[in-house]
């Protein structure tokens, strides 16, 4: 029996073990990318590098040929070098032109800071003029002015031909402790055309170039020059290739790429003052053993991982098998009498008639579950919650759809409750014609989703639909109910649009009291000319009664607003954008009120308006923003009051007589002190105790929101000049700029823009 048991245990420990170091291939694959990763990164890091030194390099060298070019041009204007260049024969050449030569070449060799020394010399003359002395040619490999240690046939070849190109020879030279200065040979033609003259001359120039390469190319890169025209090398770094020979396949890259040739990263730049082309190279196994290392490191981790993964199994096989053990009592099961016949899992079969027994109470359950989910569903739909409710989650949930045209209809009865209408008689009955039914219970009443179907593509589904619905009335289980309907619309998404325009239309049945089936497109049509008003006068009204406190009188004249334009046909829709407008002006009223009494206001919290299907509730939570508006500023009056005394009412006085008067355009400081009976000082020092800014300023903030409130209605500058107590319209333009940023007429056009 132990050994029956020890055997169930083995294979099962033994299936968990390898489900678990399954896993393990996870990290092996992580590690080949990140070698993979690893790789490409270093490639491109050492592809920047070199686009970098080139970049560098290519700005150095410019800098050096311009030099070059700019003292050969001094040369050759130079008085000097004029009866130098008229000279047939050395015998003209006297002493103390020389020396005067060669102290004018040390000037012009002065003016570059790369330039070491300078010579100006002649092959046909066989002459050369130095900074330090002058002979012939043949004294060059002698005298060595440049200490460049060449042979003798080294100084013929180089400076015994007359050239008509740039040139350039390498002179690095050996110090007495051992380093080496990087040096070059810069050999210029004065003229690069035959100049007509007795002798050509060329200029040679030795430039110091130990700076440059040694600061800005690493010990892995090499730095080659060629000729772009001939494709010869003019000047290598490391000595890998010869001067004068080809270069080969390197003249094939272009400027500014980067090609791999040879085990090598090689990135080529253009001159733009010479012929030149500056190659920089890399070898590649420079940079591979960094790799390695940096490979070999991750290596470690992975087997470090690796090791600590395995104990890591083996704690958690251990953990399983304490919880088996567990499952196994709790099913009745004794682990010695497992058996291993039929499966691992043969201990659990004992417990499938216990299963079978709660299968009825757990289909019960999904049962009432899955109608939750559908109600959810639906309700999200008519939420207009987009995207979360899917055709293929209303599937799977029982829900079959017959097309992807829907509608939403309202059925619901004066003064009763949604739970008193025989919901499922009227469910039949579309469902009877073809329509698919997803019924909600909304506020309105009961709200159906109708899923219309489309039995022939030629046929009109918006007439079919009319005329189903207007059968409806001649059903006696309908005559007693108000039905409104949405238009037709495609997908889920819109359902919850129709929703609200059945919610609409409701809501105008209502108010204008027509016992006529209608749909939105009807409601849209009947109250298309119908707008609503909400005048400059009614809304500085409620803005004076929330900054003054006064709750009834917004309260009365929001209801006012809303009656009024119900009464004149409008819309739900319109209505709602006209509470969302009253809402605006209760923010923007709260927002002055909190720059004069910062951190007294309340924050305002709005819902949305314009997608509520409750206008009534809509109302009321403005009303209940307005009341705690009001309420704080009667506080923040009761706080001054009983601090300021009389001052305090005076400072109330002055405010009324500003909204009432504003109009009037004689109306200033002067004035409003002589109606008080103070002087004009007292009077501004109180309203700026009070009130925050000066009484200026507070009348002229009246005016302009006055003026804005005209230019969205559409009147004329000249009317709001009149109208608003600006008295000029050189003053009104002025004011308003100021406090707007904005002439009117570019504040009218942006407000007909939004």
């Amino acid at each position: 029996m132990k050994q029956q048991a020890r055997s169930f245990k083995h294979q099962l420990l033994r299936k968990w073990r390898y489900s678990y170091l399954a896993v393990f291939i996870v990290p092996l694959l992580l590690f080949l990318v990140l070698m993979a990763t690893s790789l490409s990164i270093m490639n491109k890091q050492v592809i920047q590098t070199n686009s970098l030194s080139v970049q560098v390099m290519h700005n150095q060298f410019e800098r050096i040929f311009s030099e070059v070019n700019a003292a050969s041009q001094d040369l050759l204007v130079g008085s000097q070098f004029q009866r130098l260049s008229r000279t047939s024969s050395t015998q003209e050449l006297d002493s103390l032109y020389l020396y005067d030569s060669s102290v004018a070449l040390s000037h012009v060799m002065n003016k570059g800071s790369a330039i070491v020394d300078s010579m100006i010399f002649s092959p046909s003359l066989n002459f050369y003029v130095s900074t330090t002395r002058w002979g012939t040619l043949e004294d060059l490999p002698l005298m060595d002015d440049f200490s460049l240690g060449w042979t003798a046939e080294k100084f013929a070849s180089v400076f015994g031909r007359q050239r008509w190109i740039l040139g350039l020879e390498d002179a690095s030279c050996c110090l007495a402790g051992g380093g080496v200065v990087n040096r070059i040979l810069v050999i210029r033609p004065l003229s690069f055309a035959k100049s007509g003259w007795h002798h050509e001359f060329s200029v040679a120039y030795l430039v110091d170039v130990s700076p440059i390469v040694s600061g800005y190319l690493s010990n892995s890169q090499d730095l080659l020059i060629t000729n772009r025209l001939s494709g010869t090398v003019l000047y290598d770094f490391t000595d890998t290739y010869k001067v004068g020979e080809d270069a080969g396949i390197l003249n094939t890259i272009p400027s500014g790429q980067t090609r791999r040739i040879e085990g090598k990263v090689v990135t080529a730049g253009a001159s733009s003052e010479t012929n030149a082309m500056y190659f920089v190279m890399t070898e590649q196994s420079s940079y591979f053993h960094a790799l390695m290392v940096f490979l070999l490191i991750s290596l470690g981790y992975f087997v470090l991982a690796l090791g600590g993964g395995w104990a890591i199994v083996k704690w958690r096989i251990g953990k399983d098998w304490q919880l088996y053990e567990q499952a196994m009592q709790e099913t009745g099961t004794v682990v010695n009498q497992a058996s291993t016949g039929s499966g691992l899992y043969s201990p659990f079969v004992s417990s499938v008639s216990r299963l079978k027994a709660e299968k009825e109470g757990m289909s019960r359950i999904i049962s009432d579950q899955t109608q939750s989910l559908k109600s959810n569903m639906i309700a999200k739909l008519l939420a207009g919650s987009k995207g979360t409710v899917s055709k293929e989650s209303l599937q799977a949930s029982g829900i079959q759809m017959v097309s992807d045209t829907f509608a939403v209809v309202l059925l619901s009865k004066e003064n009763a409750v949604p739970e008193q209408l025989d919901e499922q008689q009227c469910i039949r009955w579309f469902e009877s014609r073809g329509f698919g039914v997803f019924p909600s219970v909304s506020t309105q009443g009961i709200a159906l989703i109708l899923n219309i179907p489309i039995h022939d593509q030629s046929q009109d589904s918006h007439r079919l639909y009319i005329q189903t619905m207007q059968s409806m009335k001649e059903e006696e289980i309908f005559h007693c109910l108000d039905i409104a309907s949405s238009d037709l619309v495609e997908g889920l998404a819109s359902l919850g649009e129709a929703y609200l325009q059945a919610v609409n239309v409701l809501e105008y049945r209502y108010a204008m009291g027509s016992k006529e089936f209608m749909m939105n497109c009807d409601m849209l049509e009947m109250s298309s000319k119908i707008h609503y008003i909400y005048s400059t006068e009614q809304e500085l009204r409620l803005s004076q009664a929330v900054q003054t406190g006064n709750s009834a009188e917004a309260v009365h004249t929001i209801h006012a607003l809303i009656n009024d334009n119900k009464a004149l046909g409008v819309s739900p829709q319109r209505l709602r954008y006209l509470l969302f407008n009253i809402a605006g002006t209760i923010i923007r009223c709260a927002n002055h009120l909190e720059e004069r009494y910062p951190g007294m206001i309340p924050t305002i919290s709005l819902p949305p308006i314009l997608q509520a299907d409750d206008l009534a509730q809509s109302c009321k939570v403005v009303e209940a923003i307005v009341s705690n508006v009001c309420n704080a500023v009667l506080l923040i009056e009761k706080q001054y009051a009983g601090e300021g005394g009389a001052q305090y009412g005076m400072y109330q006085r002055a405010l009324s007589e500003v909204h009432s008067d504003y109009r009037n355009p004689m109306l200033n400081v002067a004035l409003l002190a002589d109606r008080l009976g103070i002087s004009t000082v007292l009077l501004s020092r109180i309203f700026k105790k009070f009130h925050g800014f000066n009484i200026s300023d507070y009348i002229s903030s009246v005016r302009v929101e006055a003026a804005k409130a005209l230019l969205r209605e559409g009147v004329l500058v000249s009317e709001v000049v009149e109208q608003c107590g600006f008295g000029s319209l050189r003053t009104f333009m002025r004011v308003f700029k100021n406090s707007e940023k904005l002439t009117p007429g570019q504040y009218r056009s942006l407000q007909g823009e939004e």
